[in-house]
């Protein structure tokens, strides 16, 4: 609800940035944020933020990664969930 609100109320003074998009491509968002600012475009982006190192690793690796404890607290939760949204 916010993004909406912002984007109607607030035009002028609100930017929406999607935060994987601005890992996946820093430099085109940082020229957003510059512009919306009102600053000068040739402000280097700072090196505190550049990607996280871990953006993408979903992608990287399979879910043996984690702990057997924690992928069954998320099976267990994902089927509560799934059962809250049938009828019933």
């Amino acid at each position: 609800m916010a993004v909406p609100y912002g984007r109607s109320h607030m035009a002028d003074r609100f930017l929406a940035v999607h935060y994987d998009d601005f890992c996946a491509r820093p430099a085109l968002h940082w020229a957003r944020i510059q512009r919306f600012l009102g600053l000068s475009e040739t402000i280097p982006l700072p090196q505190e933020l550049v990607k996280s190192s871990t953006i993408g690793r979903s992608n990287a690796h399979d879910l043996s990664i984690f702990p057997d404890a924690d992928r069954a607290a998320v099976r267990d939760l994902t089927a509560l969930v799934e059962k809250r949204g049938q009828p019933g």
